[in-house]
């Protein structure tokens, strides 16, 4: 009976801090997104890139073109395309902008050096890649080398 009230403490102890855990990493995700969009000034056409991240970062920017920030708006992929539309930011292509001031992205990676590397995951266009980035990036724990696998239960990057 005392073994299993102790595991059944664990076990909501564990569901607990788990859930601690996912907070805090929406939380820095959240502030690494908000910090990002403060880079963009009026007149920036800017890569909106994609991942959970970047979202924060494309609904602040909606808001500031709501107060009347003027920028354009080159999505990297679908998702990215449909949440910028929904919050109102004017949408160009790099046909028609070729030139890129910023684009705002994740990295996939992050090495032991520090150095960000991008990917070209599922959400990839074309678009990805060109102008100079700045990464909406949070990171926790130890770093690892370019291709290692994320340790179980490490946040991703992106």
């Amino acid at each position: 009976m005392y073994q299993q009230e102790s595991n059944d403490q664990y076990s909501r102890l564990a569901t607990f801090m788990e859930a601690e855990e996912v907070m805090e990493r929406e939380e820095l995700k959240r502030l690494a997104g908000y910090r990002a969009a403060e880079y963009v000034v009026d007149g920036t056409v800017v890569g909106l890139g994609t991942g959970s991240t970047t979202a924060y970062t494309i609904e602040v920017l909606g808001a500031r073109v709501r107060e009347g920030l003027r920028i354009r708006g080159i999505p990297t992929s679908v998702d990215s395309e449909r949440l910028a539309r929904e919050v109102g930011i004017p949408l160009t292509s790099l046909e028609e902008c070729p030139e890129v001031d910023l684009t705002i992205d994740g990295a996939d990676e992050v090495d032991r050096q520090g150095n960000l590397i991008k990917g070209r995951g599922g959400g990839a266009f074309p678009q990805e890649g060109r102008g100079p980035r700045q990464p909406a990036v949070r990171h926790r724990g130890r770093r690892r080398e370019a291709g290692e696998p994320p340790r179980r239960g490490s946040p991703s990057p992106g």
